[in-house]
């Protein structure tokens, strides 16, 4: 998901959000139990402009 806006016709301000799950590692393995996936969560402020 993104929420754009743009302040001028030069100018660009962007919050994107990305929902994902990383692979399991070392950290959370456990000998005979199954692999879980942990969630992983970004957000980004963006601002872009044109010259």
């Amino acid at each position: 998901m993104s929420l754009d806006y743009a302040p001028s016709d030069h100018t660009k301000l962007s919050l994107p959000r990305y929902w994902a799950h990383t692979n399991p590692d070392d950290a959370n393995l456990r000998k005979g139990a199954p692999l879980e996936k942990t969630g992983h969560y970004t957000a980004y402020l963006k601002f872009t402009t044109k010259f």
